[in-house]
């Protein structure tokens, strides 16, 4: 009976040793699942940030460049809106060249300010350039979606802002100041005039926005890196002290069967 007894204990013990491997195994499994959800959860918390923040930039923006548009509206538009109308007409060369055009970039550039403004066009109400801080983009068509506006002289994007705004990167860019590289832009194209009861003439705000949105991306990384180096620590020290224990019962249980 006492051999029978001595013959099964090694079984035993095996067995006890088998449950705590498996259940060690499953700890492991366990903390490295927990790792790969914060890690998730970081990546989507930084994305949800991302996108919350880059709103927040970009309806500012659209907000002074709205407030641009009726400054012009209220200031420069009267003036120059006869010669806006018949300038649809009129040929390249001598559009750029009309006297006109030099007083209407004079009284759009005097409104600039301190604002990071990289560009500014007019669009006539048909859809054509007549004015651009750029002026390759003389006689050009209007490229956003506002055919039905265009041509039937009324504004219908009324979603919250009288304005079309989108943000856009750029790999060069020529601005006022001369070529861009690697920038982010907000563009407005705001309806003149801007009280929504007609349309006469559209003006396309674009600023600079490329500081902000590093800043944005510089947070977002930070907060993403924090969390995933954290998370790599706990979990580097909970198997750390896995192994270690794990290790400490072993030595116990040979000093006992010693």
């Amino acid at each position: 009976m006492d051999k029978a007894i001595r013959d099964a204990s090694p079984g035993a013990e095996g067995s006890r040793i088998s449950v705590e491997d498996q259940t060690h195994k499953l700890a492991r499994v366990y903390l490295l699942a927990g790792w790969v959800v914060l890690a998730v959860m970081a990546v989507i918390i930084g994305l949800i940030y991302r996108t919350i923040a880059v709103s927040r930039v970009t309806t500012a923006v659209e907000s002074r460049n709205i407030a641009f548009g009726q400054r012009f509206t209220n200031t420069t538009w009267p003036a120059f809106s006869p010669f806006v109308n018949d300038a649809q007409d009129m040929r390249v060369e001598e559009l750029r060249e009309h006297t006109e055009i030099a007083k209407l970039g004079q009284a759009i550039l005097a409104q600039v300010g301190d604002l990071p403004v990289v560009r500014i066009t007019l669009y006539a109400r048909e859809g054509t350039i007549v004015f651009s801080t750029e002026p390759e983009e003389t006689e050009q068509y209007v490229t956003h979606g506002v055919v039905r506006e265009m041509v039937s002289g009324q504004w219908y994007w009324r979603r919250g802002s009288p304005a079309i705004t989108e943000l856009t990167h750029h790999e060069t860019f020529k601005a006022l100041d001369g070529e861009l590289l690697d920038r982010d832009l907000v563009a407005s194209l705001v309806p003149i005039p801007t009280d929504g009861r007609g349309l006469e003439a559209l003006l396309q705000v674009t600023q600079d926005v490329t500081p902000e949105i590093q800043r944005i991306t510089r947070v977002q990384m930070g907060g993403m890196g924090s969390v995933t180096l954290v998370s790599t620590a706990l979990l580097g020290g909970a198997l750390f002290l896995m192994d270690r224990r794990r290790a400490m019962a072993r030595i116990g249980q040979s000093r006992k069967g010693g």
